[in-house]
């Protein structure tokens, strides 16, 4: 019975080319459409959602008033992360990063390296990247300490041990010791590093609200509405939580 249903189907579109053309490639055409759309679609639902807390990681942004205009900004001050986690006792964690970029050197070897950052001890525990070597949470809680990818381990290093070596940092030369080796950072992420670096000492003493640059994300303990608007009036003045 099939085979006469698949014989009858076929004999009508040999009778009826070009009519049997026009539906086939129309169809062939939406079912085309539908998948890239679907797959561009789920690709943009998908991003930073890889990390475990996903749903309850929220980045600070800043807004900026001055002269009748408002401008936002994804960055904020080096104290607003943890000035907002030591504020409200809804906040379970907060942590940053400065993206960077500057020359690299081990050896005989030195290239410029454009996506480098510097961040908080607990970036990849917060973000649950998980290192292929070392330990995501001790990684970074020492001075002059690095996590790179592992693409970037193989370029300096090529396939001797990462961890325990050195690489310098910058015209001034900067020595970071290398703690750990992660694999890239998912491609639906907002964020990509080939190395993360501990903050310098002077992080941990500053607490100014009044400028940007420092990417900060707070992490609540339970997925709740939270929002906070601080304002900066032109001439900028530092703002504190109340």
């Amino acid at each position: 019975m099939i085979k006469n249903y698949i014989k009858i189907a076929f004999r009508n579109l040999k009778k009826n080319k070009v009519f049997s053309f026009i539906n086939i490639f129309g169809l062939a055409i939406g079912l085309t459409c539908f998948l890239l759309i679907a797959g561009y679609v789920y690709n943009e639902l998908s991003y930073d959602k890889y990390p475990a807390e996903a749903k309850n990681i929220y980045r600070v942004q800043a807004y900026v008033t001055g002269n009748g205009n408002t401008v936002g900004y994804p960055a904020v001050d080096v104290g607003v992360g943890p000035g907002i986690k030591n504020a409200y006792p809804e906040v379970k964690a907060s942590t940053r990063f400065l993206s960077r970029s500057d020359y690299v050197k081990y050896e005989d070897k030195q290239f410029k390296e454009e996506h480098l950052a510097f961040a908080d001890s607990n970036f990849f525990s917060f973000f649950s990247i998980p290192l292929l070597e070392g330990n995501m949470r001790t990684a970074l809680v020492q001075p002059n300490t690095v996590v790179i990818s592992k693409e970037f381990a193989k370029k300096y290093f090529g396939n001797q041990d990462a961890v325990g070596k050195a690489l310098i940092f910058g015209t001034q030369g900067a020595v970071f010791k290398v703690t750990g080796v992660y694999d890239p950072i998912p491609e639906n992420s907002h964020f990509h590093f080939d190395a993360v670096l501990s903050f310098p000492p002077w992080v941990g003493i500053q607490h100014t609200w009044s400028n940007v640059g420092f990417y900060s994300y707070i992490m609540l303990k339970i997925q709740i509405a939270f929002w906070m608007h601080i304002e900066f009036n032109t001439p900028c003045h530092p703002a504190v939580p109340s």
